[in-house]
């Protein structure tokens, strides 16, 4: 089960004209579009759809010195998760102290693996805050990666299109060398004018991924 220890980061709304704002501030800072995202990318649902989903993402570690997200990933496919957990959802803000659910404050690699529920069809917007490295795919379709270690970064609007509603594949390796560190997924969801902290509910992953 998850850990009781949770930092909550950004709760409350972003309209457009404000997320715009922030991002070219941040642009201009350095703090923000340093990574690589995947063209518009088109997601198929899972088929079938699973007949039971657990509540949250299942997430495993391992603790290194990591300093570029192809480590995590290589680290994993070697020697497996050291412990593994559940993460309620990914509202992780900035900050210091333990890294998600772990309990280690630096040198923290994690796979991250479940579901995301995308109600309907139709186009899809969403904003990754990472602190250090990260690679997000849904549907088995890179959306995002930020490699190198970095402060508290947003990437740019990611664009992600559903083909139909349902369940999709969600997969996310993250790692934080030191200092502070940050893990926060927004969305825009088809007919919303402002980005949201996706819900907890939005989640999941099957029995098979614990």
């Amino acid at each position: 089960m998850a850990h009781a220890h949770h930092r909550s980061g950004l709760t409350g709304r972003w309209t457009a004209a404000g997320l715009a704002l922030l991002t070219a501030v941040l642009l201009t800072a350095g703090l923000a579009g340093q990574g690589r995202a995947g063209s518009a990318v088109e997601v198929a649902a899972l088929t079938p759809q699973p007949a039971t989903v657990q509540p949250g993402l299942a997430v495993r570690y391992r603790f290194d010195r990591f300093e570029h997200i192809d480590t995590v990933i290589s680290a994993f496919d070697r020697w497996g998760g050291e412990s593994s957990d559940v993460l309620p959802g990914l509202d992780y803000g900035a900050g210091d102290g333990l890294v998600l659910t772990s309990d280690q404050t630096i040198y923290v690699g994690a796979i991250i693996e479940g579901v995301i529920h995308l109600e309907q069809a139709g186009a899809y917007e969403f904003m990754l805050l990472s602190n250090d490295g990260v690679r997000l795919e849904i549907g088995r379709q890179l959306v995002f990666e930020d490699p190198l270690i970095h402060s508290d970064t947003w990437s740019p609007a990611l664009m992600v299109t559903a083909a139909e509603g349902g369940w999709h594949d969600f997969w996310l390796a993250y790692y934080q060398k030191k200092g502070t560190s940050a893990l926060q997924l927004t969305w825009k969801r088809p007919g919303d004018t402002e980005f949201t902290v996706v819900p907890p509910v939005a989640f999941g992953h099957l029995a098979s991924a614990e």
